[in-house]
Formats: structure tokens, sequence, C-alpha cells
């Protein structure tokens, strides 16, 4: 009797933490709408690591290109897998923090070997893809970020702003931002004299961030989503985006809403240039020139058309 292999979404995200992104957590949730898998399983990485390895797999997450990549999970998962079995990589990205180390040499090997026999690769921005192609020889594709292609599709922007700005915020997720945790809440801080506590949402993508502002900024009304119909609810109820984090960016232009971000890796530049057609000022965080940035407010332009996926089945 004919059978089907199961099918299998493996991404990185801090399972089970007060740390686990909602935006790893979409992309996975959207590569299985658009992929239309039937029995599509999501597996999360490391808890989950070897659990692929019989399976028909599309590696996912934005951030799985990044230094240190030949002793993450991913790889290892990789390593493990029954290599008979084609896997895909769908819509992955560069992501290297400002002041990390580079790729080193292990770090290189193992990316052009996973990325070598993947039977197709896909990449959210120009920059991954001209990074990749320097030492793999495979025709890479850009695609938006998966969690852009469901909100496009599923969540007619609506006009419903009851705050003025609405920050996407990191206090402290990665090496950089622990680094610039004073300046990021000095930045807050400025932001909320300007409009005042009642025109500001904080919007959380991890529960580690939704209580270190709670504690840090309890006059302020902060939200977590964790489905596709709460982060359009959340991004919605806002005129205009700052964010701090990649998904910011992406969340706000799927949902056509200004967005300013705050540069801190060359993920945000990338990804905002992809979504927004334009590059925003490469500033160096300094919270006067950003708060004086904010305040003009830039507009975007030339926003990515709703992408080739016509039906999604609901």
């Amino acid at each position: 009797m004919w059978f089907r292999r199961p099918q299998g979404i493996v991404f990185s995200a801090h399972i089970g933490t007060p740390r686990e992104n909602i935006g790893d957590v979409l992309s996975a949730r959207a590569i299985a709408l658009l992929e239309r898998g039937e029995n599509t399983r999501l597996f999360a990485l490391p808890k989950d690591i070897g659990s692929s390895a019989n399976i028909n797999v599309t590696y996912g997450g934005g951030g799985m290109v990044r230094p240190g990549f030949g002793r993450r999970e991913v790889y290892r998962d990789f390593l493990l897998r029954n290599t008979r079995w084609p896997y895909r990589i769908f819509g992955v990205g560069l992501n290297q923090d400002v002041g990390t180390p580079s790729f080193s040499e292990q770090d290189i090997t193992a990316l052009n070997d996973w990325v070598s026999h993947a039977a197709s690769v896909t990449v959210r921005d120009s920059a991954t893809k001209e990074f990749l192609a320097r030492f793999a020889a495979i025709d890479i594709a850009i695609r938006p970020c998966p969690t852009y292609s469901i909100l496009v599709q599923k969540h007619t922007p609506q006009n419903i702003a009851r705050y003025e700005i609405g920050v996407v915020v990191s206090f402290g997720h990665t090496v950089t931002y622990k680094k610039f945790l004073p300046q990021v809440e000095a930045l807050v801080a400025g932001l909320w004299t300007e409009v005042g506590d009642n025109n500001i949402l904080l919007i959380c993508h991890d529960e580690a961030d939704r209580t270190f502002a709670k504690n840090r900024f309890p006059e302020l009304q902060n939200v977590a989503p964790k489905t596709f119909e709460e982060v359009a609810q959340a991004y919605s109820s806002v005129k205009q985006i700052i964010s701090l984090r990649g998904h910011g960016v992406v969340f706000a232009a799927a949902l056509r809403i200004v967005c300013s971000p705050v540069l801190l890796c060359d993920k945000m530049e990338t990804l905002y240039k992809y979504h927004y057609g334009v590059t925003p000022p490469s500033l160096t965080f300094d919270v006067r020139r950003h708060l004086d940035y904010l305040r003009r407010r830039i507009v975007p332009i030339n926003l990515l058309p709703i992408p080739e996926y016509a039906e999604i089945t609901r």
C-alpha cells in the first residue's frame, strides 16, 4: 500500500521558556500553511533534536544562518537525518549581531554542506541570497518571510488605531541587546515623554520582554500576541511601529503600517529595505539622535506586493 511520509517543519525557538519567540513560532506555522503539508508537525530545536530524522522536512526560521552554525542544533539535526530523504530550506535569513564574532571556517563548511544538499532553498532577502551564493552552487530564490505572506492574505489592514505608537521592544534577548539595554530603556522612556502614557503600546514578542516591560514601565500598556489574529489586532491598534526586532518590521509591512526600525543588527536593515523599498539611515545608537529621527517618522514607500500564493487553506 502506498504511504506518504509525514511532513515536518524544523525551526529554532526557546520552546517552553520565557524567551520563546512568537516570530519563530508563527514562521513555522506559516510555512505549514503555505506548503499545505498533510500531517505536518512542528519540531522546535533544541528540544526535538533528531526527531526529524525520518520525515520529509522543511527547515525554516529566519535566524538560522548565523555565526556558530557549525555548532547549532539545526546542523546537528541535519547530520542525524537519513540523507536519502530530500529536505527543503524555506525563508531563512542572515542574522549577525553587532560586535559578535564572524563566521568561522567550520561554520562556512557546515553551511555549504547544509545548503548544497537541500532539494530547494529560499531566503527572505537579497543579503542572505548573496551570502549563500558565495559558496553554494544552487539556485536560491527570494520569498517574503512566511509570516508576511499569511498576514497579507488573511488579515485586511484595519483603521482601528488607539495608540500613537507601538514599540516592538527587545530588552536583552541577545548579546547585542544586553549591551544596549540602558539605551533601549532610555529610548522607550523618551518616546513615552513625547507622546504620553496613554498613547504608547509596548508590543512584546516573548514573555521575558513582557515581564521586563511590566516591571520597568508599569504605567505603559503592553501586549504579547501569540497568534496571527492577535498580531494583526495588536499592530492595527497603533498608528505607527517603532521596532527593535526583525519580525516587528515584517508584521508592520504586512499590515501596511508605517514602521521605523532601530538598527542594532544587519537583519533589521535588510528586512526594512526589502519590505519598504528604502534603506533606513544607519544611526549609531544614540538616544537623542534616535528620538530626533523618530519624530520625523519615515513614511514607507513601495510596499512589497501581495506574494504569489493566491489561496491559503483555512
